[in-house]
């Protein structure tokens, strides 16, 4: 099970931050084993409510709504949170009928019934709906913009022919799609059941009519010992900025990722780690930006960062020099 995509799934669909958490053993013993064995257990939060995620491991195993609703049924007894159905792939029919039976379920990236959760979306005090970062693109809104702003091949399209390009599934596509109508960027356009979308700016006036909605794409940095190879970086910040223009090379590294600190510890540096902190390089410093989108589907040379994404996480930094070179790369990228 790809956990980061399931929280990424989650967090889409609900605009909230989720953590996956294994649950511990000794919270499992009551459990019979068989069962176990069929399930993966974490624990996870939507708008402060804590639900128990039993994921179905067992891809080998047949089953019907009945058995993993007495199955489901046996779990809920070792835990006071409610259980939700983790599970890759499943019909249509036999997803209608656990809904039936109000057995909450995720299908990552395809769909997700959870039927309390949309009454916490309105009662929740930390958050409305109807206010919270109405100004502020998601990250795969932003990823749809930046796009049309690289390359100008977005105009026109559908999510089913983006699906491939940005790896997002089409509901999130077409969230997308009504958020950039709704702060007044594109305009939709039905041909049959799918929307098209239809940006209403050059790509100039489109960027200046976008900066009071764009994110910063930096959720956290981090100092790092080492880089693997196996968490996939691309040059960023200050690195990559001096690729684009005439400054010098930083003293530090700098890199960009989508990969949760939860991967990086696992797989960076050997497990090495002191409360979620990286040992450090004393020759040189290395720095790590967990993104909020994956920076890949972005760059223009598998290298780098793209230049926008780039302006962004850069925009506030004080140093004159950088804000020169900022401003000639982005007349370049625009003018093209």
């Amino acid at each position: 099970m790809n956990l980061n995509y399931i929280e990424q799934y989650l967090q889409e669909s609900f605009a909230c931050n989720i953590k996956m958490d294994m649950i511990n053993s000794n919270s499992l013993a009551n459990i019979p084993n068989f069962i176990k064995n069929y399930f993966e257990f974490y624990s996870f939060k939507i708008y402060n409510k804590q639900y128990i995620l039993a994921y179905f491991a067992k891809k080998d195993i047949e089953f019907t709504p009945n058995s993993i609703n007495k199955w489901l049924n046996i779990i809920s007894q070792s835990f006071k949170q409610p259980i939700v159905l983790g599970i890759d792939k499943i019909e249509s029919y036999n997803r209608i009928r656990l809904a039936g039976r109000r057995i909450a379920y995720i299908i990552p990236g395809k769909a997700i019934f959870i039927p309390n959760v949309y009454y916490d979306m309105r009662s929740f005090k930390g958050i409305n709906l109807n206010e919270k970062d109405k100004n502020k693109l998601t990250p795969s809104g932003q990823v749809i913009l930046i796009l049309q702003l690289l390359n100008g091949n977005i105009d026109g399209q559908n999510p089913s022919v983006l699906l491939p390009k940005i790896n997002y599934s089409i509901m999130t596509i077409n969230r997308s799609f009504k958020e950039l109508n709704e702060i007044g960027l594109c305009e939709l356009s039905n041909a049959g059941r799918k929307n098209i979308i239809h940006f209403k700016y050059k790509k100039r006036k489109l960027f200046e009519k976008s900066l009071e909605f764009f994110i910063n794409p930096i959720k956290k940095t981090i100092k790092v010992f080492k880089i693997d190879k196996s968490i996939n970086c691309l040059k960023s910040n200050l690195s990559t900025l001096s690729e684009y223009s005439n400054l010098s090379l930083p003293n530090e590294s700098y890199y960009a990722t989508k990969c949760s600190l939860r991967y990086l510890e696992k797989y960076n540096i050997n497990n090495q780690s002191i409360n979620n902190k990286f040992y450090l390089n004393k020759e040189k410093n290395i720095f790590v930006e967990l993104w909020k989108y994956d920076p890949h589907i972005l760059s223009l040379d598998k290298l780098n960062v793209d230049p926008i994404s780039l302006f962004l996480c850069l925009k506030d930094d004080n140093n004159e020099r950088v804000q020169f070179a900022l401003k000639n790369l982005l007349n370049k990228v625009l003018s093209e």
